[in-house]
């Protein structure tokens, strides 16, 4: 009979502690995209990548996009999965939308959720510049039209002399 207590107690042990060990989020990071030089004109992502302990977790919603000054807030919540765990590494991947920004240095400051329970957070800096301005060409129609002038000019220079 003790065997059996014992044999039921380490049991339950063991699945507590797996499900209790589901929510926790592995290794994660932050990416910002585009990457490495981030412009004015640029649709800017914040991608959050990692590994859960088990499969079936999901985004609940869209990521939620707040901002305050130069602190880009994004909340990521996760559902976990129905049921016991399985000690399956799982990979996920969340991206959200920033968009368009001015020039600066930012803080993306991701807040990963699990049920609604905080589980962790990153801060992940960026820095936007201003969009460099591209030489415009000059077409085939002035270059004509200036090398007109110069000759009518030209032509009228030598009347001029020759009268």
């Amino acid at each position: 009979m003790k065997k059996i207590i014992r044999y039921c107690l380490i049991s339950s042990f063991l699945l507590l502690s797996s499900i209790a060990e589901s929510a926790t989020i592995i290794d994660p990071s932050l990416t910002i995209f585009p990457n490495p030089l981030i412009t004015t004109e640029d649709a800017i992502n914040a991608e959050l990548t990692g590994d859960f302990p088990t499969s079936g977790f999901t985004l609940e919603d869209d990521p939620l996009v707040a901002f305050a000054g130069n602190i880009i807030s994004i909340d990521y919540r996760f559902l976990s999965p129905p049921g016991p765990a399985a000690d399956v590494i799982t990979p996920f991947s969340a991206s959200a939308d920033i968009g368009k920004l001015n020039t600066g240095t930012y803080f993306v400051y991701a807040k990963l959720f699990v049920d609604n329970t905080w589980e962790q957070s990153i801060m992940e800096p960026f820095t936007v510049t201003a969009a460099p301005v591209s030489n415009v060409p000059i077409p085939a129609a002035a270059w004509l039209f200036g090398s007109s002038l110069i000759a009518l000019f030209s032509l009228n220079r030598r009347r001029h002399f020759s009268a």
